[in-house]
């Protein structure tokens, strides 16, 4: 296995799965999991609720290119076990990775989070789905060279049925 270099800004991608994510969605390569402490944020309507560390192994790394794929499911399995008094809203995204071999030797015992150690965050990026790989690409289709149109997602209830109409002026 190849060794994964954390310090990289990595493109996230959140995928649902069993076992494991499969082939990289961006290069098509294997994934391997890795245990990092991750920063995620929590959010309620508008409002940031508030952000934890976690450490995990919910992390699929490539080590081919600068992409993570992380199952939200089990992030938000690991927030349902938080402390009573934790604001935990009922959205996340997780931010990035702690860069702990950052911190200096003399800022080691230093409340991380403080303004005189702020936390050394390796920020994610998000990738939009347009720029995830067809998964019919990365086994080869039937047609060559043909992507398969991606189902637009339904249409939320409150914008169901009602169209805007478009006012005349007179």
């Amino acid at each position: 296995m190849s060794e994964i270099d954390t310090t990289l800004s990595r493109s996230l991608v959140y995928k649902e799965f069993k076992r494991d994510p499969g082939p990289c969605p961006l290069c098509g390569r294997a994934l391997h999991q890795s245990s990092q402490s991750y920063v995620v944020a929590t959010r309620q309507g508008s409002q940031i609720s508030d952000s934890f560390i976690i450490g995990g192994n919910f992390g699929w790394y490539c080590p081919h290119c600068p992409t993570v794929v992380i199952n939200p499911k089990q992030v938000s399995d690991l927030l349902g076990h938080g402390k009573s008094d934790w604001v935990i809203g009922p959205e996340f995204a997780v931010i990035g990775i702690v860069d702990w071999d950052s911190i200096p030797p003399e800022n080691e015992d230093i409340p991380l989070g403080d303004d005189n150690n702020p936390i050394p965050l390796i920020e994610f990026t998000t990738i939009p789905n347009e720029d995830v790989l067809d998964p019919n690409r990365l086994t080869g289709s039937s047609k060559s060279g043909s992507r398969k149109k991606r189902p637009k997602p339904p249409r939320s209830k409150a914008k169901r049925g009602k169209k805007k109409r478009k006012r005349r002026r007179n």
